[in-house]
């Protein structure tokens, strides 16, 4: 069937052109890329979860199509939805980096070994076809893409046939990574949006991998060390969540937001005194922000605890 659709996609594309690759983006990719990934031949209606979990065995993490298709298959719609791929590409551990709408910024994930999930409308708009594989490398000289698709490993698709088809499904693709690797397209916004959505389904831990990465990867990004400290505090770790607010406020001290969360991190290390030093900060900043008059009188009403000797800063930071 999906040859058959892949035909009709051709005959679909037979006058489209190659997508044009920025002479900057050429110098920088090898000529061929050609991923050893492993390949997993699709059960029925299965494209995504073989997909899914031929990417996943890529990052050793060892996990077979039908495990993947309990967490995301719909029988009713006879397919995987893109919102409950993510969801179990998240809950194997790997965060689903979304890609540009980007032929080149595909390419240019290829290059650095990261195989990428693409869905594709091997059909019309009004007569859709949906169908997932991954991209596994291509090949510049032949204008040619590798895909891991259906039945076939290693499937030749020229960049036009691909790109018209990619296209007709929104150009949806996402970059499946552990905590370890970054995506050589990711910008940090992007980034921690795609790592917050692992708190939201409780799993903090992992986004706190992530949220580090993050940090490490882009030092200077206050977002990213909101993000950690953030997630440190609700983890009960107060003194990775001080620290890392220190590092939002070196970048951001005009943020009385970050001085009013750091305040309740320090309170809750047992800081009391600083932590009222820091709402001042916060309320200088913003005056007339109520949130924070209301978390000094919060602050006020709690007990403060006992500090452990040297948990607490020496002062605030400037």
């Amino acid at each position: 069937m999906r040859s058959l659709l892949v035909i009709w996609a051709l005959l679909l594309v037979a006058c489209s052109s190659v997508p044009a690759l920025p002479p900057a983006t050429l110098n920088d990719l090898a000529d061929s890329r050609k991923l050893d990934v492993p390949f997993v031949a699709q059960q029925a209606y299965y494209c995504g979860p073989a997909a899914l979990s031929s990417v996943a065995n890529y990052r050793d993490i060892h996990i077979d199509q039908q495990s993947v298709a309990d967490m995301s298959f719909v029988p009713e719609r006879k397919g995987s939805l893109t919102v409950d791929m993510q969801a179990a590409g998240r809950r194997i551990g790997l965060l689903p980096y979304p890609l540009a709408p980007k032929f080149e910024d595909l390419l240019r994930e290829l290059n650095a070994g990261n195989p990428v999930l693409v869905l594709q409308n091997l059909g019309l708009s009004w007569w859709p076809q949906w169908h997932y594989a991954l991209a596994v490398g291509y090949d510049l000289r032949s204008i040619t893409l590798l895909l891991h698709s259906g039945e076939e490993a290693y499937y030749r698709l020229g960049f036009a046939t691909f790109a018209a088809t990619w296209a007709r499904a929104k150009h949806w693709a996402r970059v499946l990574v552990p905590a370890s690797v970054m995506p050589v397209t990711a910008m940090p916004v992007s980034y921690l949006k795609s790592a917050h959505a692992f708190e939201e389904t409780g799993d903090t831990k992992r986004a706190m991998d992530f949220y580090q990465r993050a940090v490490n990867e882009w030092p200077g990004s206050v977002l990213a060390w909101l993000a950690l400290a953030n997630a440190a505090y609700t983890q009960g770790d107060f003194a990775g969540a001080i620290n890392s607010y220190e590092r939002a406020l070196t970048i951001a001290p005009e943020r009385a937001s970050v001085w009013n969360n750091y305040a309740y991190a320090l309170h809750a290390q047992g800081c009391s005194q600083l932590a009222l030093d820091a709402l001042e900060r916060a309320l200088a900043l913003a005056p007339q922000d109520e949130n924070i008059a209301d978390s000094r009188n919060d602050l006020l009403q709690r007990p403060g605890g006992s500090a452990l000797r040297g948990s607490c800063p020496e002062r605030l930071p400037q």
